[in-house]
């Protein structure tokens, strides 16, 4: 054999040796290395102990272990109140439980006594029954929570910013009471009386307000009604606008007649609820089941259709009823200030005692519908159709009726200071004992009843008289310039003062 063929093997056997020797290299590495480990281990180990004898981390830990034993004591203390009479050592007059209606109650002397004496924390008291109806109490430091008060009498009493929450106030009498920024979340309510009292900001979250009465109530300041269970509530005739029922359950709740602007009902429980003549507008949320057609609900919006529509009373004041047809609707006494309802067909409509004050009807069809007593003030009734419309006694100051139809119109007894009539035609009109103290320059008067009628100081310039029954009327210091009183009926007329240059007389003479 060769040398050349001893290679090899020399060389696996220089590779042998050289590996051996990074072995025992990395050996002597990781000895030295756990020596260092095991030299940083003692010198932690140390610090650590040093650290939990300091007096501070010894205090922490004992706190810690206290609380645990107070915590493990409250709950053998709750459980055994849910067991026995719930009779609380420390406090006698403590409820370990709202629904605890067997413990002996606080009369309301010993109330008032403690409070009296600067006690305003009543936290879980058996309070039930108890009668502050119209007292006078500095209701924003005291502190009801979890309080027993269920019948009592709570009527017409301040409590805003109170806390109630989780309170039992079933059956409670709380009519007039104010709950301004009052704390109800959690509280049982069921079959409280709530009506007329006053609501703002107030917190009803989770609230059980089941079977509650809320009739005629006003939420719409900011009142928290999420999750709150309304089931079988009466919320008829109340104005419910902007309400948050997020999740609530409203399951065959009264909303019968009420006003649900802006309301929300994401996921809300509307099932068997009662929404007849509620009214509602666009931007309304209702959950997606909710049958609005079958509802008989009334949409308040520009186009829509209200035939026949019983809105008394409402107060929808500022609303947008741009062409609504309102033909025959029920409107008496309803608060329609500021609303739009230009080019609106209102005929026949009853708007008796309606509050119409500076509202917008141009072009509006009110022919033959109802407007006596009504608050006019400042409207726009720029051609409107009032013929054959009932006006007695109505507020018409400072409205503007220009060009508008009033042709057999009934406007006895009515008001009209600063009114602009110009232009407008009143033909066959009834105007027996109606103050006029403004423009009625070109206005059409012919035939129209203007017995007793006052038009002292008026705006007259133009206008047609032809016909017009003027008995007894008092034209004083009224400018007639170019007036035509052709036939017209002046027996008894004060004309002292007036200005009837170039005016048609009733014998057909021009005045001088």
């Amino acid at each position: 054999m060769s040398n050349k063929e001893l290679d090899p093997l020399q060389q696996i056997q220089s590779n042998y040796q050289q590996l051996n020797s990074q072995i025992d290299q990395l050996q002597q590495q990781q000895n030295v290395l756990a020596k260092y480990l095991s030299g940083l281990k003692q010198r932690l180990d140390s610090l650590s102990e040093q650290f939990d004898n300091r007096p501070e981390v010894q205090q922490l830990v004992r706190l810690q272990n206290a609380l645990a034993k107070l915590q493990e004591l409250n709950v053998f203390i709750t459980n055994a109140q849910n067991l026995s009479s719930g009779i609380n050592i420390d406090n006698p007059g403590r409820d370990s439980s709202i629904n605890q209606a067997s413990e002996p109650n606080v009369t309301p002397e010993e109330f008032w006594r403690r409070y009296n004496n600067g006690q305003y924390d009543f936290t879980g008291y058996r309070l039930a029954k108890l009668n502050l109806s119209s007292q006078s109490l500095n209701a924003k430091n005291v502190n009801f929570s979890q309080a027993n008060l269920v019948q009592a009498n709570l009527r017409k009493v301040n409590f805003a910013l109170v806390n109630f929450s989780s309170a039992n106030l079933q059956n409670a009498n709380l009519y007039k009471a104010i709950l301004e920024q009052t704390n109800l979340s959690g509280a049982n309510l069921e079959k409280a009386d709530l009506r007329q009292a006053i609501f703002s900001k107030t917190n009803l979250e989770q609230a059980n307000l089941r079977e509650a009465n809320l009739r005629k109530i006003d939420l719409s300041f900011q009142v928290n009604l999420e999750e709150a269970n309304l089931s079988g509530a009466d919320l008829s005739n109340g104005n419910l606008c902007k309400v948050n029922f997020l999740n609530a359950d409203l399951s065959n709740a009264n909303l019968s007649r009420t006003i649900l602007f802006a309301t929300h009902f994401e996921n809300a429980n509307l099932q068997g609820a009662n929404l007849h003549q509620a009214a509602y507008d666009l931007s309304t949320v209702f959950p997606d089941d909710c049958n609005l057609t079958e509802s008989g609900a009334y949409l308040i919006a520009p186009n829509t259709t209200l035939l026949r529509a019983n809105l008394a009373g409402y107060n929808i004041a500022e609303v947008n009823l741009i062409q609504a047809n309102l033909q025959e609707a029920n409107l008496y006494a309803t608060n329609l200030s500021g609303a739009n309802l230009s080019e609106a067909n209102l005929n026949g409509a009853n708007l008796r005692k309606a509050n119409l004050n500076g509202a917008i009807l141009l072009q509006a069809n009110l022919s033959s519908a109802n407007l006596s007593e009504a608050n006019l003030t400042h409207a726009n009734l720029i051609a409107a159709n009032l013929t054959e419309a009932n006006l007695s006694r109505a507020s018409l100051d400072g409205a503007n009726l220009i060009a508008a139809n009033l042709s057999h119109a009934n406007l006895k007894n009515t008001h009209l200071d600063k009114i602009n009539f110009s232009g407008a035609i009143l033909e066959g009109a009834n105007l027996i004992g109606a103050v006029f103290q403004g423009n009625l320059s070109g206005a059409d008067l012919s035939k129209a009843n203007l017995c007793g009628a006052s038009f002292s100081n008026a705006n007259l310039n133009a206008v047609n008289f032809t016909s017009a029954d003027l008995r007894g009327a008092d034209l004083s210091n009224a400018n007639l310039e170019k007036a035509n009183l052709t036939q017209a009926n002046l027996s008894g007329v004060n004309l002292a003062g007036a200005n009837l240059s170039l005016a048609i007389m009733p014998d057909g003479s021009v005045h001088d």
